[in-house]
């Protein structure tokens, strides 16, 4: 019979019980529902698009796959919603693609859960449906989210009469970042990172996306103020200067307008001087004399230059920042 970690069972429970006790007292400050709620069926011209909604519409193979299986099972899981002021009118808080799916069927009534909620609570369930649901997310998806998140806790957190003592005391105890971090299953680092893209310009935002630049080059970035970060963008992307903004030259933009206050055309030229000297390939030669021992076993130059890259790689790694 196997040995029983008893320390470990106990941690393990422990932790349980405590991200029990945290979900509680989150699905308390929101009013979150946790037992069954009933589906009703509505039509789908009385919906709306949520206006705040970070995350945006997919086209393709995603959205193929979704008219498929709902073509083939039907609608396996109801979209949530919220009552407008209109009556008879909703906002979709959860579901947009089922929507677009059925609707792409050829549908015109969608399987619902109507929670009448605050802006608030809207939030959260608009945020995390989608941060947990969707298979791939954009960079200015979750920076959005997450920030809208981190606002809406704050906005919570400050109500007490939201809350009872114990539900009051849960929450207190952390920061509205470390819940946020808590509930995605990520660092509160990473939370911090994605929310600053929220500080980016809408082309460089869009360049993040992309993956023409690198995320951590998106955050310095944004630590620019926009003029700063419009004339980056022009010298950059509108020019024909030729150097590649990777994460040595964000890091030094960012630098440099910290340390003057500002930036300007020169300032960036200088740094991309710099960092073409830096970039010129370097070329060094080695004295056969003091390789004199190993003569008789040495190779021809391409086979000497190939053993030692092979020698780098195995000391430094492959790749070298």
């Amino acid at each position: 019979m196997p040995k029983v970690d008893i320390n470990a069972r106990l941690a393990q429970r422990t932790a349980q019980e405590s991200g029990a006790a945290l979900e509680k007292a989150y699905n308390d400050m929101f009013g979150l529902p946790t037992g069954v709620e009933s589906i009703v069926t509505l039509p789908l011209d009385c919906l709306h698009l949520y206006k705040d909604d970070p995350f945006k519409d997919r086209s393709g193979e995603e959205l193929e796959q979704l008219i498929r299986s709902i073509r083939e099972n039907g609608q396996q899981e109801p979209i949530i919603v919220r009552p407008l002021a209109e009556k008879g009118q909703y906002e979709i808080l959860a579901g947009r693609r089922r929507r677009n799916a059925i609707q792409a069927n050829g549908g015109t009534e969608i399987n619902a859960v109507i929670r009448d909620v605050d802006d608030d609570t809207a939030i959260m369930i608009v945020t995390e449906t989608n941060l947990r649901n969707r298979e791939k997310l954009l960079p200015s998806e979750k920076a959005f989210a997450y920030k809208l998140q981190l606002e809406a806790i704050k906005r919570q957190g400050k109500r007490t009469d939201l809350l009872d003592a114990s539900t009051s005391a849960r929450i207190a105890q952390k920061l509205s970042r470390d819940i946020i971090a808590e509930k995605n299953d990520v660092s509160k680092d990473e939370i911090q990172r994605y929310i600053r893209l929220t500080y980016l310009i809408p082309p460089f935002l869009d360049l993040v996306d992309a993956e023409t630049i690198p995320l951590y080059a998106g955050v310095d970035l944004s630590h620019l103020d926009e003029d700063a970060q419009t004339m980056t963008h022009a010298f950059f992307f509108d020019g024909e200067y030729g150097v590649k903004l990777d994460l040595k030259l964000s890091a030094s933009l960012r630098a440099v307008f910290k340390e003057n206050d500002g930036l300007t055309e020169e300032m960036i030229e200088t740094l991309c001087l710099d960092k073409q000297k830096y970039d010129q390939p370097k070329t060094f030669s080695i004295n056969r004399k003091k390789l004199k021992p190993y003569l008789d076993r040495l190779p021809d130059n391409a086979e000497l230059e190939r053993l030692f890259l092979e020698f780098l790689e195995t000391r430094f790694g492959k790749e070298i920042a």
